[in-house]
């Protein structure tokens, strides 16, 4: 069996959980450390052509963990619409290890 399908569905779900950190939706823009950064990463996951074929139950365990790891790394005072090459090295990171582990259950 060919490892090409999972390799570009990996890597299509890295682009897109990558784009949930920076994903600010209108004026409120929680921190990351914030309850409300979960509401807003299952929102930009739904919105997601990629994500959305994914269960409401993954995609709020992708947001935990994602939400989990960047305060770990010292990024939980971050709005979520923060551009920062910071961030966003950091939150790549991040979102290649949290896709893994609760979407593809790597």
């Amino acid at each position: 069996m060919s490892n090409a399908p999972r390799r570009f569905s990996a890597f299509a779900l890295l682009i897109a959980v990558s784009a949930l950190v920076g994903a600010g939706c209108g004026s409120s823009t929680p921190k990351i450390s914030d309850a409300g950064y979960i509401d807003k990463c299952v929102s930009a996951a739904k919105d997601n052509e990629t994500l959305k074929k994914f269960s409401d139950d993954k995609l709020k365990a992708l947001c935990d963990c994602t939400q989990k790891e960047l305060v770990a790394k010292g990024m939980g005072d971050k709005k979520t619409d923060d551009k920062s090459e910071e961030l966003q090295k950091v939150g790549t990171a991040v979102g290649t290890k949290c896709a893994a582990q609760e979407l593809t259950g790597g």
